[in-house]
C-alpha cells in the first residue's frame, strides 16, 4: 500500500470522519543493535495504538526505550539496527518496508519530528528560516514568498519573539529556549498527520512550555495525533489522553492518564511520580537512594559557613548589552545585583530571552559586562585579567544548559573527564589515577565505568547531562554555576542528581547560582529566588515567599503558568505547583 501525500495548505486540514479509528498501529515492536550475540534489544514487544485527535505519552527513564520507539516510527533508528514487528502501520500502510526515498515523502509532511537536542538538530551553518523552510522547499509547497510568510507565521505560533529577526539568526545566536521553538516550528510547518514530540518543552520556561502546550492541544483538536515522549509528568497531565510506562524496553503499565496518574498500578510508576521536586519535598530526599553517598569529599571548613561571612560571589549593578543582526543594540542584562554566600543556593527563573543566561555568563567571567562588577570572595573577578583569572578558575564550576556544546566531540567521556579529574589529583597524576577518579565521578551521577569508551553523540541526552555534572564536580569548586542542569533528565535520575547536589553541599560548603524554568525545582532547592524579566530582577526574597506569596505580577503570571499534576498520591501532589 502507498502513502498517499496531499498538498493542502498547513492548518486547512479538515478533521478525519472516523476520529477514533487508529491511524497509527504498533504491535510487538522489537529494536535491537548489534549483530550475532552481541546483538542488544533496547525495545522488547512494544505495542501501542493512536487515533487522530488523540495524544500518548510514553514516559520511563532515560535508557527506557522510549526515544528509540519514536525514532523507528520515522525510520530514524541508525545503521546496525533491527526493527521487528507484527505491525507497524500509519494510515493502513506498512511502515516497515519502507525505503529511505520513502521515508523522505514521510517526515515532514505526514509525521512531524520534534527532536530533544535543538543544537544538534538544527544546522548551526543556516538561518532558523532557512532550516524551518527547508520541509516547505522538499515537499514542494507553495512559492518562495509564500515559504517566507509561513515560517514567520509558524514561528509566530510558537511564541517565538521578533519572528522576523530570528528567523535571520543562526541557531548560535538563540537561547535554548529559542532553539527548541525553533524546532517546534519546523515540525508543525506542513500540519503533519502525526506529531512526534521527544521532549518538546525541556528547554522552555514554563510561559512559553503553556503556550507549545496550547498550540499541540490545538493541533490535536483539528485532528492531529500526538505521540509524546516527556519526563515531565505535569506535561503529561495536560496534554496527554493515555500514557505508557517504559522500562527496559518494556512497557510496565499502560492506561488512561488520569488513571495512571491518581491510581498507578506498578510500583515503578509510583516511584515516578514520588520523585518529583516540589515544595513539599523541600528539605527531604527525593530518590530511595542516591549516588551521592559515594562522593569522596574533603571537609569542610569549620566552622561551617554562615550567611553572615563574606560573600563567596557577588555582583552589583550588571549591565550587558548585545548588537543583533538588524544592527540594533539590545541591552540583555540590566542593573543586576545579587549576593551569594558559601553553602547556598541562589535561584534564577525567568522566560526564555529574560537575561538569566547572561547573567550567568557574566558571573563566570565569560562575558565582560557594559556596566557592574563581579567580585570572587571580595577579590575582582569580572574586572580581572585572563592571566590573573586562570589560578581561580577551578573554584568556579559550570553546568551548561546544552551538555553537547560544551564537549569535544572528538573525544570520548574518558578524555572528556580526564582533563578535568587530573586538575583534582596530587601528583603523581597517573592514567591509572585519572581513571580510577574519572569511574568515580561516573558512579556519583549514577552512570558507570562501561560509559567511558563511549562518545558524547552516543549517549541519550540525560546520560550526555550527567557527564557534564561529573566534570563539573571533579575540581570540587566553591561556587557551581548551574544553567538548567537537570532539564534533560528524567524524574528519576534528576532526583538522584538533586540529591547528590544537596549532599555536595552540606559536605563542602558548595555554593549554587541555579538556572531552571522548573519552579518546582527551585522550590526544592533554593534558599532564595531572583526573578527576572526583560534583563531586569523583578522581584527577590527567600524561595518560599516569593513562590507561594508573590508581589509582582509576573511572578503571579508565571506561576500560573504552570501545569499541574493531578491526583499524584502522597503528600507530593502539589509538584509543579507551588501556588
Amino acid at each position: 500500500m502507498t502513502l498517499a501525500l496531499t498538498d493542502a495548505a498547513p492548518g486547512t486540514r479538515t478533521l478525519p470522519e472516523r476520529r477514533g479509528t487508529p491511524m497509527l498501529r504498533v504491535e510487538n515492536l522489537r529494536v535491537g543493535f548489534g549483530r550475532g550475540a552481541e546483538r542488544t534489544e533496547v525495545v522488547r514487544g512494544v505495542s501501542f495504538e493512536l487515533s487522530p485527535g488523540r495524544c500518548l505519552a510514553v514516559v520511563g527513564e532515560s535508557g527506557s526505550g522510549k526515544s528509540v520507539t519514536a525514532r523507528t516510527l520515522v525510520g530514524l533508528t541508525g545503521r546496525g539496527s533491527h526493527v521487528r514487528a507484527d505491525r507497524l502501520e500509519l494510515d493502513g500502510a506498512d511502515l516497515l518496508g519502507l525505503g529511505e526515498r520513502a521515508w523522505r515523502r514521510v517526515r515532514g509532511r505526514r509525521i512531524g519530528m520534534v527532536l530533544q537536542d535543538a543544537l544538534v538538530s538544527l544546522d548551526p551553518f543556516r538561518t532558523v528560516g532557512a532550516e524551518i523552510a527547508e520541509p516547505l522547499r522538499l515537499h514542494r509547497w507553495g512559492s518562495r514568498s509564500e515559504r517566507a510568510a509561513r515560517v514567520l507565521e509558524v514561528l509566530e505560533e510558537v511564541g517565538v519573539p521578533e519572528p522576523g529577526l530570528r528567523a535571520r539568526q543562526r541557531s548560535d545566536e538563540l537561547s535554548g529556549g529559542l532553539r527548541q521553538r525553533a524546532l517546534i516550528a519546523s515540525a508543525l510547518a506542513l500540519d503533519p498527520r502525526l506529531v512526534i514530540a521527544d521532549e518538546p518543552t525541556t528547554a522552555l520556561d514554563v510561559t512559553v512550555q503553556a503556550q507549545v502546550l496550547d498550540l499541540l492541544a490545538a493541533s490535536k483538536r483539528r485532528g492531529t495525533a500526538v505521540l509524546l515522549i516527556s519526563h515531565d509528568l505535569s506535561v503529561v497531565a495536560r496534554l496527554a489522553d493515555e500514557v505508557c510506562v517504559m522500562r527496559d524496553g518494556e512497557v510496565l503499565e499502560h492506561g488512561l492518564t488520569e488513571e495512571v496518574l491518581r491510581r498507578p498500578a506498578h510500583p515503578y510508576t509510583r516511584s515516578l511520580l514520588d520523585a518529583v521536586p516540589s515544595a513539599a519535598t523541600r528539605g527531604a530526599r527525593l530518590a530511595p537512594s542516591t549516588p551521592g553517598a559515594r562522593l569522596r569529599a574533603t571537609p569542610a571548613p569549620a566552622p561551617g559557613p554562615t550567611v553572615e561571612e563574606r560573600p563567596v560571589l557577588t555582583a552589583t549593578d550588571l549591565v550587558k548589552r548585545f548588537r543583533g543582526p538588524d544592527g540594533v543594540e539590545r541591552t540583555v542584562v540590566d542593573g543586576v545585583s545579587f549576593e551569594l554566600a558559601a553553602g547556598e543556593t541562589l535561584g534564577i527563573v525567568g522566560e526564555s530571552g529574560s537575561g538569566k543566561t547572561t547573567t550567568a555568563r557574566l558571573a563566570l567571567a565569560l562575558l565582560e559586562p557594559d556596566g557592574g562588577e563581579v567580585l570572587l570572595d571580595g577579590a575582582p573577578w569580572s574586572a580581572a585579567s585572563p592571566a590573573e583569572r586562570r589560578p581561580r578558575r577551578r573554584r568556579v564550576g559550570v553546568v551548561y544548559q546544552d551538555p553537547l556544546s560544551s564537549f569535544d566531540p572528538r573525544w570520548d567521556v574518558a578524555r572528556v573527564l580526564a582533563d578535568a579529574a587530573a586538575t583534582d589529583l596530587e601528583p603523581p597524576r597517573g592514567p591509572a589515577a585519572v581513571r580510577a577518579r574519572s569511574v568515580e565521578l561516573l558512579e556519583q551521577v549514577g552512570l558507570g565505568a562501561e560509559h567511558l569508551a563511549r562518545h558524547p553523540l552516543r549517549l541519550s541526552g540525560g546520560q550526555r547531562q550527567r557527564v557534564a555534572i561529573a566534570r563539573a564536580l571533579a575540581p570540587r569548586p566553591d561556587v557551581v554555576v548551574c544553567d538548567e542542569p537537570v532539564s534533560a533528565l528524567d524524574v528519576s535520575v534528576q532526583a538522584q542528581v538533586l540529591d547528590l547536589l544537596t549532599d555536595l553541599q552540606r559536605s563542602l560548603g558548595v555554593a549554587y547560582l541555579f538556572i531552571s524554568h522548573d519552579l518546582g525545582v527551585i522550590h526544592h532547592l533554593s534558599d532564595r529566588v531572583l526573578v527576572m524579566k526583560d534583563g531586569h530582577v523583578v522581584e527577590e526574597g527567600a524561595t518560599e515567599e516569593v513562590l507561594t506569596a508573590p508581589r509582582h505580577e509576573y511572578t503571579r503570571r508565571l506561576l500560573s503558568a504552570l501545569p499541574a499534576l493531578p491526583g499524584a498520591p502522597g503528600p507530593r501532589r502539589e509538584a509543579h505547583d507551588p501556588r
